[in-house]
């Protein structure tokens, strides 16, 4: 299956098919300055039906780590670390997190100029302070734990620096770089999705919006050892089902493209589906298993057992039957016409 997940990634557009140092992430504010560097306030990107969510972004940087480090994110960070919001200023470990996201926004100033104004601005403990306040008069309520960015207004309009490309060739030479540090390389190995001999990943990317699903988690690992039970031949982590980081980024991002675009909750689990080649709206027979309503006047009623039926009881429920059948049939041959045909369906339980 998870190979059909690679494949399927492969007919998504580019810039969600899946990249190491990329993800998709919601965007709850943008922090706006100037060609200058003058602070021009905050834009809150929140959708009208999701007031506290953001505006989801297909291609941001991103880092994957754990454990205790400085290491931060760049570009798009939490309040908490790229502004210090929410936090007392003297928390070393949030100073020195902070510095590490200011230090990725100089060093991308070599193919951005503005990022390096940006990161000269957020040293100043005044404009931290007036950024702050502003986030802090925003309805409804900032959390620390929102994701920001920044962007560049002048008299030809607003630049949202995340969306551009200008960064992107940087960054995938840049951000390998701040990994060399782990000398204990795992020696290629057969990739399970490619056959070839590879460096197998580390760490495999988060599946999201998982949120109510599997025990609740809004984020999950689909492939993970993180207990010794789980491990063999003394190999660490995700070496232990060898896949290497391009198809680990593919398989995630599908699932994820999948979860947040064609998924639907069944028995309390998540069930996603595709199709080889385009299948419309009226005429996905899953669509009637999950929305009875996509087929228009479609209608399920279910009754209990009748006992003691009179003859026209008897006639009305074999009749409910058998358009139920048809109903089934229609699905397993693939006859929307059939479907649609099926105004009202009664059916005994």
């Amino acid at each position: 299956m998870i190979h059909e997940l690679v494949q399927y990634a492969q007919s998504l557009p580019e810039s969600i098919r899946g990249e190491a140092g990329f993800t998709s992430k919601a965007i709850r504010w943008l922090i706006n300055f100037n060609p200058k560097g003058e602070y021009l306030g905050v834009v809150d990107l929140s959708q009208e039906d999701r007031p506290s969510k953001g505006r989801e972004f297909k291609q941001v940087p991103h880092l994957r780590f754990s454990g205790d480090t400085p290491m931060r994110q760049f570009l798009v960070d939490t309040a908490q670390y790229a502004l210090l919001f929410g936090q007392d200023i003297e928390d070393q470990k949030v100073q020195i997190k902070h510095k590490f996201f200011l230090d990725l926004l100089l060093s991308a100033s070599k193919v951005e100029p503005f990022l390096g104004i940006v990161a000269d601005k957020l040293k100043k403990e005044s404009i931290l302070q007036e950024i702050c306040q502003d986030l802090d008069r925003q309805s409804p309520s900032p959390k620390a734990s929102d994701n920001v960015t920044f962007s560049e207004t002048s008299h030809e309009g607003t630049r949202i620096i995340v969306e551009t490309n200008v960064w992107h060739a940087w960054w995938r030479d840049f951000f390998p770089t701040l990994f060399k540090m782990k000398t204990d390389k795992v020696q290629p190995m057969r990739c399970f999705l490619s056959g070839k001999l590879e460096s197998p990943a580390r760490t495999h990317p988060k599946i999201k919006g998982l949120s109510g699903d599997l025990g609740g988690n809004i984020e999950t690992t689909l492939i993970g050892f993180n207990l010794d039970a789980f491990c063999s031949y003394g190999l660490q982590q995700s070496a232990n089902a060898a896949i290497a980081s391009p198809m680990a980024e593919r398989y995630a991002a599908a699932l994820n493209y999948l979860i947040a675009n064609n998924s639907q909750k069944l028995a309390g689990v998540k069930v996603v589906y595709w199709y080889v080649g385009d299948v419309r709206k009226e005429e996905d027979p899953l669509s009637l298993l999950f929305d009875i309503t996509s087929f228009g006047d479609v209608e399920v009623v279910a009754f209990e057992p009748l006992v003691d039926l009179s003859v026209n009881e008897a006639r009305y429920v074999s009749q409910a039957e058998s358009r139920a059948a048809k109903m089934l049939a229609a699905i397993r041959y693939g006859d929307p016409e059939a479907l649609r045909a099926r105004a009202k369906i009664t059916c005994t339980s």
